[in-house]
């Protein structure tokens, strides 16, 4: 299967994207920008597993939908993480969830970058629908934990950045210890809850 090569700015660092799991993510995010395009059944595309890495590349696994997410089969992932591992030596992996708990039961191939998005400290924008996966709380503990445990660099990506209490958000990402931060802005204009530019600043 072809891979398709990142766009825009958020992942430069990023070479391809590679996505076994199709389909509507359980997540449902309002501002996500797989919804311009037909929502189809979540499934596993076994196609996918033919797909040769480029030596040396970076591959996010996962970008349109989160593998993590506590709906997906677990048999799906450890068949995926099964045939990444059989590249690892190659290939640096790059995953993204907002249910980082989950990597906690897994296998990763040896070059992988953990990571998790924090749009806020808020929880109540899950209530409100706005965005999906585990408390921003329970994200911030269960990167850090899956950092220390599995041994292996994590990231936050903050994107979109939603509205959020100073304080409160700098501890949240201390807890974090992400090794690095990705920050991007509504770019879909999807009317979103945002901070000033002097709080982001």
């Amino acid at each position: 299967m072809p891979l398709n090569k990142t766009k825009g700015h958020m992942y430069d660092w990023v070479d391809y994207t590679w996505n076994p799991i199709k389909g509507k993510c359980p997540n449902n995010c309002k501002y996500c920008y797989v919804k311009r395009f037909p929502q189809k059944e979540l499934r596993f595309d076994e196609r996918e597993l033919k797909t040769v890495f480029p030596k040396g590349s970076k591959v996010f696994a996962g970008s349109s939908c989160d593998m993590f997410a506590k709906q997906i089969d677990r048999y799906w992932i450890r068949k995926i993480l099964k045939y990444l591992k059989k590249q690892e030596d190659d290939v640096t992996f790059v995953f993204q969830t907002k249910c980082p708990g989950g990597y906690l039961d897994y296998d990763f191939p040896k070059n992988s970058i953990l990571g998790t998005t924090i749009e806020s400290n808020r929880g109540r924008y899950l209530e409100e629908g706005l965005t999906g996966g585990e408390h921003p709380k329970n994200r911030a503990n269960n990167i850090n934990f899956a950092g220390y445990l599995l041994k292996k660099p994590t990231f936050v990506t903050i994107e979109p950045v939603m509205d959020f209490d100073k304080e409160n958000m700098a501890e949240l990402l201390r807890n974090a210890n992400p090794d690095f931060i990705n920050i991007g802005a509504d770019t879909g204009h999807h009317n979103l809850p945002e901070p000033d530019a002097e709080k982001l600043q």
